[in-house]
């Protein structure tokens, strides 16, 4: 559905004519009215000296097609002369007038180089939120950009054809000189170029951290800064190695952990660690044991019955037995009352 919109200056009874296909067409005017110089529209600078609340917008036609509606708003237009400074904001006939003339043309590109030239890009100097940030990479993410071997030949060839000014060869060369000798000032000072963690054989100039103006690979430095050793497993002061996650146990949990009859899931759930883990610690107390017993035979068959008619969901019901909803759900399987 195609929207034709008009806004109304109550001051002078000026309007402007325009169209679109979103709700959202009178929030975006009035935040371009509050910084005109981002589209340069006779209306946006209206809008700014006028005071936004002077201006009332209102839908008062509705099209089928983008067609259809070039051609109502260019009628429009006419009929309500908004083309004439004296009575409108429109500076064309509308969607289908076939383009700027080359004198309109010119005047916007002298503008747009002055603007560049004065005030730099548009988007110099913008911070964005950590939310606008997450985003714009959630929607690349998911619309990601296809390079087909058009769209490369059509980059190359216009990058082929730009002729570079020499104040953007200057920057360009600089750029280049500056790389190379931050290479060559990391190769003095280490010219193997390797990380200088025990029986690590990782060499380059990428993927590198300095920790205590020490070089390492990315692995070693992001351990050496987390946990503050190179090693993979804590010494204790008698001097056996025990896993990093081991340590997040006292010989008291250790023990629970060891008795704990609930299935792994759960007890890891408790602990906040993965079923790994708790696998690990009960195969080292010995207390690890895959059974192969059905799950019926650890329910009377009181309890077989009350879960079968059992309303709630698999893993209600599985949480208050202590079991996987796995178990819940072939108990119903095996009466044959499986929702």
């Amino acid at each position: 559905m195609h929207y034709l919109y008009k806004i109304t200056n109550l001051l002078d009874q000026k309007v402007y004519i325009g169209q679109t296909n979103s709700n959202n067409r009178w929030r975006q005017h009035k935040y371009n009215a509050k910084n005109p110089e981002r589209t340069h529209q006779y209306i946006h600078r209206a809008m700014a000296k006028y005071k936004i609340e002077n201006f009332i917008y209102e839908v008062i036609a509705t099209c089928m097609t983008q067609e259809d509606a070039n051609e109502i708003e260019s009628i429009l237009i006419k009929q309500y002369n908004s083309k004439n400074k004296n009575f409108g904001y429109n500076l064309t006939i509308g969607s289908d007038y076939g383009g700027h003339s080359e004198e309109t043309r010119e005047k916007l590109r002298k503008l747009m180089f002055n603007r560049l030239a004065t005030k730099g890009h548009p988007s110099l100097g913008q911070k964005r939120t950590p939310e606008q940030k997450e985003n714009i990479s959630k929607g690349r993410r998911e619309h990601p950009v296809i390079y087909t071997p058009e769209i490369r030949k059509r980059i190359s060839e216009s990058q082929s054809k730009r002729i570079y000014t020499p104040e953007e060869i200057d920057k360009r060369n600089k750029a280049v000189r500056e790389a190379y000798n931050k290479i060559q000032e990391i190769r003095s000072k280490d010219p193997e170029l390797k990380c200088h963690a025990p029986d690590c054989n990782i060499r380059g100039i990428q993927d590198y951290l300095i920790v205590d103006n020490i070089r390492y690979c990315e692995k070693h430095g992001q351990r050496l800064k987390r946990l503050g050793s190179l090693d993979s497993k804590y010494v204790l002061a008698d001097g056996t190695k025990v896993a990093h996650n081991k340590t997040k146990f006292t010989n008291e949990q250790i023990l629970s952990i060891s008795n704990d009859l609930r299935p792994l899931e759960h007890i890891a759930k408790d602990y906040k660690v993965s079923q790994n883990v708790i696998v690990r610690i009960k195969k080292e107390v010995g207390t690890y044991k895959k059974s192969n017993k059905k799950p019926n035979t650890k329910f009377s068959s009181e309890q077989i019955q009350n879960i079968v008619l059992d309303n709630r969901s698999m893993k209600a019901i599985a949480r208050f037995y202590g079991v996987t909803d796995k178990v819940i759900k072939r108990i119903k399987l095996l009466n044959k009352k499986l929702p």
